[in-house]
């Protein structure tokens, strides 16, 4: 295992664990009320709670290099 290999591990683990804790932060405090028009309060400070931490694990993501990894990525309908 190359050098490259191990940061783009590291990489992957780390917007893991990050976009995760996003997701499961949003799911612990969902009131289920997807029929309102506007947010309520709650809504904007869970939001505002889980959004960094999405932004944080997207640009871990962001910062893999798959050629230097040597990880091939299957194109589907033209996304990667």
């Amino acid at each position: 295992m190359n050098l490259s290999r191990v940061k783009w591990e590291i990489l992957d683990w780390l917007g893991y664990v990050f976009c995760e804790a996003s997701i499961r932060w949003w799911d612990l405090f969902d009131d289920g009320s997807r029929l309102e028009d506007y947010p309520t309060r709650w809504e904007m400070v869970t939001y505002a709670i889980g959004a960094p931490f999405y932004r944080v694990g997207c640009f871990f993501y962001g910062l893999q290099d798959y050629e230097a990894a040597g990880v091939e990525v299957e194109e589907t309908d033209g996304v990667r």
